[in-house]
């Protein structure tokens, strides 16, 4: 990530168990000096369910494994794109 210029991710996920492992492999990479990029991660379980203006705006956002849980219902996926969409910065 160093030689993207990456200076922060931030991750999400509906699973605590699973912020709570990314986490856990953050602080490991990190105690390794394998990592010189910020990082934060949290539990969020609304990201297809309602608009989230919290997040600050991104360069970039992905969404890995995880795209398909959004197609349950035609809102939901509007709901998860509208959130992509309001969480890029301009020309992001």
């Amino acid at each position: 990530m160093h030689a993207l210029q990456v200076k922060y991710v931030k991750g999400i996920d509906l699973s605590p168990a699973e912020v709570k492992e990314a986490q856990r492999r953050y602080q490991e990479m990190k105690g390794r000096g394998a990592l010189a990029i910020e990082c934060e991660f949290e539990q969020c379980e609304h990201l297809g369910d309602r608009h989230m203006p919290e997040f600050s705006p991104f360069d970039v956002v992905t969404c890995m494994f995880a795209v398909h849980y959004f197609f349950a219902e035609e809102g939901t996926l509007a709901t998860f794109l509208s959130n992509v969409r309001d969480s890029l910065k301009d020309g992001g």
